[in-house]
């Protein structure tokens, strides 16, 4: 069979395919590291468990997981990343009523209601108490 350069052009397209992802994977492997490792079957089911629970891959929620305690963070659940997001919202709000109540301090050089004050420290108070007890818990 003669070499047509309709024959030519795959091999050559194949060889450059070929010697390209050589020099990709060559670079890849200098750049980047693999671990590996064994799970019980338990164990992987509770992975995988508390990850779908999270909409994540059971890899990365050991990624994660790693990564949080390697940086000494506390890696929340869905449920309490979204319960964080809501304590900073109440946060934010008693904090104006507190703003507001020192600028009408300020500008009157008196305080018309304590009361009011101390009712806001006490929410505050009882906002973060909830949230650093017991975070898992639902109203």
């Amino acid at each position: 069979m003669r070499n047509t350069p309709t024959n030519e052009r795959p091999k050559e397209k194949a060889a450059r395919l070929k010697a390209y992802r050589k020099v990709y994977w060559q670079s890849f492997k200098q750049r980047h590291a693999r671990i590996y490792g064994t799970l019980t079957n338990d164990e992987h089911a509770e992975i995988k468990r508390v990850a779908e629970a999270n909409g994540r891959s059971a890899w990365e929620q050991i990624w994660r997981e790693s990564l949080a305690y390697r940086q000494g963070r506390y890696l929340p659940t869905r449920d309490i990343q979204a319960r964080i997001e809501r304590l900073y919202g109440q946060l934010r709000s008693i904090g104006n009523n507190l703003n507001q109540i020192a600028r009408a301090a300020n500008v009157t050089g008196e305080v018309k209601s304590s009361r009011d004050v101390l009712r806001q420290l006490e929410s505050l108070e009882a906002v973060i108490a909830q949230f650093v007890e017991k975070p898992w818990k639902k109203k």
